[in-house]
């Protein structure tokens, strides 16, 4: 009698068991996948961080080199690469930093070529006693000075500019619990 009673609920109590396992491992497979998802997205916002804070160097390293090589003839041939990271802002970072960049490269190009032609022009004009050739050239160097000031200003304000999209929630985002 006791054997009978068990034969019949033997089948839905095993039913039971392996529903019970079953959806277990169902959990746990879950658990993994979410856990995967989180370290794609976490992986994917550290790579965006890398990317945009080799753009922020870029930035950086311009400014560098324009006032470090400002007295050679030719313009640097290590800012050709870093305009062109510049260029890569567009696809990481939002427009008004792309733009940003755009005019740090435009002042950069604009110091530098004003810097070649003054450098040029007082070394034609080797007669430093004509007043007007004096005031030609005092008005170029005010010129530069004055750019020469708006590039370091803009140096300086770099890490308040990228402040907002180099922060650290970029890297870590807003992970739900």
């Amino acid at each position: 009698m006791i054997y009978s009673y068990f034969k019949d609920f033997a089948g839905p109590v095993a039913t039971i068991i392996a529903a019970v396992v079953a959806a277990f491992f169902i959990r746990r497979q879950w658990q993994t996948a979410q856990q995967q998802a989180h370290t794609a997205l976490d992986q994917l916002r550290y790579n965006l961080f890398e990317k945009r804070y080799a753009i922020y160097a870029a930035a950086r390293e311009a400014i560098r080199i324009t006032f470090e090589k400002r007295d050679q003839d030719t313009m640097p041939h290590e800012l050709d690469a870093l305009f062109l990271r510049f260029e890569e802002a567009r696809f990481f970072f939002p427009d008004h930093i792309h733009a940003f960049l755009d005019q740090l490269r435009k002042d950069i190009k604009a110091f530098l070529t004003k810097n070649y032609l003054h450098r040029r022009n007082a070394a034609q004009h080797t007669d430093p006693q004509s007043a007007e050739i004096r005031g030609v050239l005092l008005g170029e160097e005010a010129a530069l000075l004055s750019m020469q000031e708006g590039l370091y200003v803009t140096s300086q304000a770099l890490p308040k500019t990228f402040a907002g999209v180099l922060a650290f929630l970029q890297l870590i985002g807003n992970r739900p619990g």
